[in-house]
């Protein structure tokens, strides 16, 4: 599988927040992430960078890892992320309050798939024409919803969508998902942050994901897309396709 990515600024914030990489460990297994930091004008960028370089300098040590066993190891990872970013932010005033979102797809070589997520940074898989969402959204609105003190309706135009109630660096919880899919061979991979599918609808990248454009064309397409309906938040990308449907790049 290669992967595309892109990470833009936007129309409205002062400086970008995210931060995103692909690593790949000494068994030639790869890990995909984007950390999409909140906390004012300094502490989100240093959170969201503590949670890639962290794990992704300790991801290439590793080796053969299967879906249980990189699921207890990223498990561990994001606990010392929690607790450097917590530690940081206690003691450097200008990052007090800092935290950051957590998105990451990791690719074994047995096939499977594994993604994490932490807050509502998302994960997606496309195949068969198909766009579904793995990650699940970890916000207020989310929670209200399934627990039914929300109807569909009331969700969309619920005044606090951005509440998240999971991420990195809030407390000493964390509480992330995991989700572990089998490989066909046919799939698209996509990571956003809320910049991406706060603007841009499901339909419209799942049109996007279904043209002809080279992969790096259809990365670039989405953030544009991004932009175009408004820009109001960092925009970060990472398309992964699998080696025969990547020719065009």
């Amino acid at each position: 599988m290669k992967f595309f990515q892109k990470t833009d600024i936007g129309l409205k914030r002062e400086n970008n927040e995210d931060a995103i990489g692909v690593f790949t460990n000494k068994s030639q297994e790869t890990l995909a992430m984007i950390a999409d930091g909140m906390g004012g004008h300094l502490g989100g960028d240093v959170a969201s960078n503590i949670a890639l370089k962290l794990v992704g300098t300790s991801f290439e040590q590793t080796k053969d890892l299967n879906a249980e066993s990189f699921i207890s190891w990223v498990d561990a990872e994001l606990f010392k992320v929690n607790d450097t970013i917590i530690e940081q932010s206690e003691t450097t005033m200008k990052l007090h309050g800092m935290g950051t979102t957590f998105v990451g797809v990791f690719l074994s070589n047995q096939k499977q798939i594994v993604f994490a997520n932490l807050g509502d940074t998302r994960g997606y898989l496309f195949r068969s024409g198909s766009l579904e969402q793995i990650t699940v959204d970890q916000t207020l609105v989310n929670e209200l919803l399934h627990k039914g003190e929300l109807s569909e309706e009331e969700a969309e135009v619920f005044p606090n969508k951005s509440i998240i109630t999971s991420s990195l660096g809030v407390d000493k919880r964390v509480d992330a998902v995991y989700k572990t899919i089998d490989l066909k061979g046919d799939e698209i991979i996509l990571l956003s942050s809320d910049g991406l599918t706060n603007m841009v609808s499901d339909d419209e990248i799942s049109k996007e994901l279904s043209s002809n454009a080279a992969p790096q064309q259809i990365v670039d397409n989405l953030v544009e897309k991004a932009i175009k309906n408004g820009g109001l938040d960092n925009i970060s990308i990472i398309l992964g396709i699998s080696d025969r449907g990547s020719d065009q790049s």
